[in-house]
């Protein structure tokens, strides 16, 4: 065999045929045609060819998951937590409820509790009831009537000191005096149950007459009910404070316990 007659790798038999025809022919010429069957085509796999055995069977209706469920139906996937750790751990927040509590509590103490701890103790001194069911408007020149306990309150919304003074019946007067310092509240007791008229000079009106009551019984149940009120107030908003400043703390430990579980 010659030189030039000894084929060389990779060359086409010369039976070569682009339908593959001339394959038959030839048992030699077949091995060179890099692998080529009898009817023209690759044994090998070709680019973007997939084996059938390789691809993973398609899910049937039943495979789904919920397939079997009606539409709409379909049961809600669980909540997921929203901080979570590595692996999806969730992590724990420090609570805030007893921050809220306090912060409520001190707000219902100081706005509502106060107030009514001021009327009951009020109430406990003095006959409220009684107080205004007796209590009047009147000017100066007006009659009042003063009761069987000889006692009578006058006082007025003006700044205005007071000067008053009962007349009886018979001309006499009584002079009212300043109680618990202050010249417009002026009161007096023991006195002739009966009829008086009110002297406080020219143009005096507006003022508000309370008998039954002692002025110094009066001041006494005003001061213990303002005290205890205050108490359950001051009380009310120091719980406040410590609610406000437990919530600051939580707040900034739940966002270092974000910041760590990113």
């Amino acid at each position: 065999m010659a030189e030039n007659d000894v084929p060389r790798f990779g060359q086409r038999s010369e039976q070569w045929t682009p339908d593959g025809s001339g394959a038959a022919s030839g048992g030699g010429d077949a091995g060179s045609g890099g692998g080529e069957t009898s009817e023209g085509t690759s044994s090998w796999p070709q680019y973007g060819q997939l084996e059938q055995d390789a691809q993973s069977p398609q899910p049937t209706w039943g495979q789904y998951p919920h397939a079997d469920v009606p539409a709409g139906d379909v049961p809600p996937s669980p909540a997921q937590p929203g901080v979570s750790g590595p692996y999806g751990t969730p992590v724990q927040l420090p609570s805030r409820a007893w921050a809220i509590a306090l912060i409520v509590l001190g707000a219902v103490a100081t706005f509502i509790v106060s107030g009514v701890v001021f009327l009951a103790v009020l109430s406990s001194g003095i006959n409220i009831g009684a107080i205004v069911g007796k209590s009047t408007i009147a000017s100066t020149g007006s009659s009042v009537n003063v009761d069987d306990s000889g006692s009578i309150l006058v006082f007025t919304s003006s700044t205005k000191p007071l000067t008053c003074a009962l007349v009886d019946s018979s001309g006499q007067e009584t002079a009212l005096v300043p109680t618990a310092n202050t010249p417009t509240l002026l009161g007096h007791t023991d006195l002739t149950p009966g009829n008086y008229t009110l002297n406080c000079g020219e143009g005096t009106s507006d003022l508000n007459v309370i008998t039954g009551t002692s002025p110094e019984q009066m001041v006494t149940a005003v001061m213990h009910a303002f005290w205890w009120g205050t108490v359950v107030g001051v009380f009310g908003v120091v719980v406040f404070i410590v609610g406000i400043v437990k919530l600051v703390r939580v707040n900034r430990k739940r966002a270092i316990a974000r910041q760590t579980a990113r």
